[in-house]
């Protein structure tokens, strides 16, 4: 490298970019213009803390870095929760979110020249709140090149009524004996009420409509182990005894689920 000569103890050279892109110990020496070499001086190459950006659009994210990197980089994200909803303890972990390709933790590279890494799709799972998509590890050949706080993007679930699974309707009995069921999520993770109606021609209560509470069995089913685990999902089996052997000659039936935030679309199902 052309040198210039500052003073007995000080010499200055340009070094270019490109003999700096590998990481690593290289030695340094000067050479007289006598040709005597001077002892060797380690010199240490290390990789800049690389610019990270974590997208969050939709679903799938991705990490996308300031400029192509300039070794080939690997590195982990990680998902975090914070709930939005009633009935959980503090530093709940909801079991529901994950990425697709299982649990809460991904491994993505990104190539050489390359400043693009997309990760896996996320499993939002069934209870509001935010969910934070955070890169934990970033390094190529050895040195770590993640910024100072570590980069992250979040995803909001928005607090909603109720949703009842499309085709999980059903009923069942005969006799004196009618058992509605249905699969549904509570994002917030409360119920007040099921609205049921039947479209026989029996008569049944208030022109074949009932409405059943469902507070206290839904905070109990909640706040319960399996509730826990379960997030803002269950399934609910709502038992009738109808007078007259009325249970047979029912053959639909409509459901709603209402939560403190409002109601949920109605679905019906059969037998």
């Amino acid at each position: 490298l052309a040198t210039t000569f500052g003073s007995a103890t000080s010499l200055t050279a340009a070094i270019p970019a490109a003999s700096l892109n590998t990481p690593g110990v290289v030695n340094v020496t000067v050479r007289n213009a006598d040709g005597q070499v001077s002892a060797p001086l380690p010199f240490t190459i290390t990789l800049p803390p690389a610019a990270v950006t974590v997208e969050t659009a939709g679903q799938t994210p991705a990490v996308r870095l300031g400029a192509p990197a300039i070794v080939n980089l690997a590195g982990t994200a990680v998902l975090e929760f914070t709930p939005n909803a009633a009935g959980l303890p503090a530093g709940y972990d909801n079991p529901q979110l994950q990425f697709a390709t299982g649990g809460k933790t991904a491994s993505f590279t990104v190539a050489a020249g390359q400043a693009l890494a997309n990760l896996p799709a996320i499993q939002l799972g069934s209870v509001a709140g935010t969910v934070t998509v955070r890169v934990t590890t970033l390094a190529g050949q050895g040195q770590s090149v993640l910024p100072t706080p570590a980069p992250s993007s979040t995803i909001p679930i928005a607090r909603t009524a109720p949703v009842i699974e499309p085709g999980s309707v059903r009923i069942s009995g005969d006799g004196s004996t009618l058992t509605v069921t249905f699969i549904a999520t509570s994002n917030i993770r409360d119920l007040t009420q099921a609205s049921v109606t039947f479209t026989s021609g029996t008569r049944i209560d208030a022109g074949g409509q009932l409405t059943v509470n469902l507070q206290a069995p839904g905070q109990a089913w909640f706040e319960s182990a399996d509730g826990r685990s379960n997030g803002g999902s269950f399934r609910i089996t709502l038992p009738f005894n109808l007078a007259g052997g009325a249970a047979s000659a029912i053959t639909q039936v409509s459901v709603t689920l209402t939560n403190s935030v409002g109601t949920s679309a109605a679905l019906s199902g059969g037998r």
